[in-house]
């Protein structure tokens, strides 16, 4: 089929103020603009038009090519252009599979196992981590693997073979190794024998048939290959790494890996939903923004205070700003980035490698990595301080100052005001909110802070490493990374002056499965696990609950900084 219309930039897709759920393209009297070649953000958007009779079906195929040449990439597509060729290809492919599982002795049994290995592989469920006080324990950084051989770059699964007769999950291990080396997807299997002390070698010996009888000798000790490793030989701070670096620790026998992949599908059982009036039963409060006059240099969206000391923004979901307009808050050691509608990330003393919390780097989504929400407990609706992430049509007010960002709004009879700041010489984030109530009533409400840590350069690469823990006292949660190489004593904490009513820093609990910042499970339920474990996608959150009479007004504040004082995690 000839495609109708094509996309190739990334930010007419979407739009500013779209999602991947809502892109702009997509919605009414909008369309896809064909533009081609040079773009900032490239994608690749093909859209054809079907109709389908009462009754009827259609197939399609949407297909990727990579070759050399564009001639290449041109002469694969031609050959693809039938369905009858397409239909052959998934037949060879389902034929060639069945091969591969038949040299690598793996029956269909097997398969469903090394596939379930391999999800959680890519996105390393906690339960097969090692126990929390494994990870708590360590203090040792990648470079302390490469002693053993290890480059700690590609995943690793570490099996702990003892003196017990059944190694059957070693064998499966081991075959499975073997489908993922010809499929290029690296992994380090680590067996590690703790059923040797000194001169004794029975289980050595064990290793070594393991791996004369799968013929992988060839394999061992390269990148991505198979390390057979003594604990005895080994000290017991880098039997802790090991365990730490591994998405995955096993036993040798056949029962502890089915209860590991038993254990993957269990879901815990989430706190109970929250019971609201529906927003109908409820007073209307149909407050909004003073207007602001006379505004310097205005262009629709924004402009300049008469005394030229603010820059001040008009933010609703259906008119964003072109592109994120940021403000910089930044002493010489620390400091952060917002833009028009929300907070961005923090850093200290190097904005690349040493990220408190995370930088996306989309101007087009402009997620931010830290929100304040807000919840009213009478009906349970609940909103976010600045535009994002919860987005409505309702108009947000954004000041850029020198040293300091603030947001206002007024939603469901309630007016906020956040205000973000960094002090000259310290190294930490202000964010102080103000909190009015406007309505006739008594109000309900909960204040719920979230900051998705990184304490280094990705997200991705430190949040198995990340260590937190919750000071009662300081009411503050704290976080470390001793796995980062250059600072490894450091300590992010997120704090705040008012009593806490629930904390986790379970990123899991907050957002719930397939969740997302503008719709996160933890403001539908009561109350927070107050779970604080490593391993379990760490992050920091807060919340605070505020009974405020009519006209009365709060103020609450969060704050957020790194110091080196690593030995707070015993405390």
């Amino acid at each position: 089929m000839e495609p109708t219309a094509v996309e190739t930039d990334r930010a007419k897709f979407i739009g500013r103020g779209g999602s991947y759920a809502h892109p702009g393209a997509l919605e009414a009297n909008a369309g896809l603009s064909g533009s081609l070649g040079y773009t900032l953000d490239p994608v690749s958007v093909l859209q054809t038009d079907v109709v389908l009779e009462p009754g009827a079906s259609v197939q399609l195929a949407f297909m990727r090519f990579v070759a050399d040449s564009r001639e290449d990439v041109l002469a694969l597509a031609a050959r693809f252009a039938y369905w009858p060729r397409v239909q052959r290809t998934f037949e060879e492919g389902e034929g060639q599979a069945c091969q591969d599982l038949w040299r690598n002795d793996l029956s269909n049994d097997d398969f469903r196992k090394v596939i379930a290995l391999t999800s959680a592989l890519i996105c390393s469920p906690p339960q097969l981590r090692a126990p929390v006080p494994v990870l708590s324990a360590n203090r040792l950084q990648q470079a302390n693997l490469w002693g053993v051989g290890i480059s700690g770059d590609f995943p690793i699964i570490l099996v702990r073979v003892g003196r017990e007769a059944d190694v059957d999950a070693a064998h499966l291990l081991l075959r499975a190794h073997s489908f993922w080396r010809k499929r290029n997807f690296k992994v380090d299997l680590v067996l590690l024998n703790i059923g040797d002390s000194g001169y004794e070698g029975i289980t050595q010996d064990t290793i070594r048939r393991l791996l004369a009888k799968h013929s992988v000798e060839a394999f061992v000790g390269g990148r991505g290959g198979i390390f057979p490793l003594t604990a005895d030989s080994l000290g017991p701070e880098e039997v802790v790494l090991l365990e730490t670096a591994a998405k995955m620790v096993l036993d040798a026998s056949g029962a502890s890996l089915a209860h590991a992949l038993q254990s993957i599908d269990r879901r815990e059982s989430p706190l109970p939903r929250l019971r609201g009036k529906p927003p109908s039963a409820v007073p209307l409060d149909d407050h909004k923004l003073e207007p602001i006059q006379d505004l310097r240099c205005f262009n629709g969206h924004g402009g300049f205070t008469a005394d030229g000391r603010e820059y001040v923004i008009s933010v609703r979901h259906s008119r964003p700003t072109p592109a994120p307009w940021i403000n910089v808050i930044a002493n010489p050691l620390f400091g952060t980035i917002v833009s028009e509608s929300g907070g961005g990330y923090t850093w200290f003393q190097n904005s690349g490698e040493n990220r408190l919390t995370r930088w996306r780097n989309d101007p087009v989504l402009d997620e931010p990595s830290e929100c304040l929400y807000l919840r009213d407990e009478e009906t349970g609706l609940f909103w976010s301080a600045t535009a994002k992430p919860v987005p409505h049509e309702s108009e947000y007010r954004t000041k850029h100052g020198a040293g300091y960002s603030s947001f206002e709004h007024v939603r469901h009879g309630l007016h906020s005001e956040m205000t973000i700041f960094v002090p000259p010489d310290d190294p930490v984030k202000v964010v102080r909110l103000n909190l009015r109530n406007l309505s006739s009533r008594n109000r309900r409400v909960t204040m719920t802070y979230y900051a998705e840590w990184v304490l280094g350069t990705r997200r991705e690469d430190t949040s198995p490493y990340l260590q937190p823990a919750y000071l009662l006292e300081q009411r503050a949660l704290i976080t470390a990374n001793p796995y980062n190489p250059d600072w490894p004593n450091q300590i992010a904490f997120l704090a705040t002056d008012q009593p806490v009513h629930g904390y986790t820093t379970d990123r899991t609990e907050f957002m719930g499965h397939l969740g997302s910042l503008g719709n996160p499970a933890a403001l539908k339920r009561v109350g927070l696990n107050k779970r604080v474990e490593p391993g379990r996608d760490p992050v920091g959150h807060y919340k605070y609950m505020w009974i405020c009479h009519p006209t009365a007004n709060t103020r609450l504040c969060f704050s957020s900084a790194q110091r080196k004082i690593l030995n707070l995690l015993s405390l």
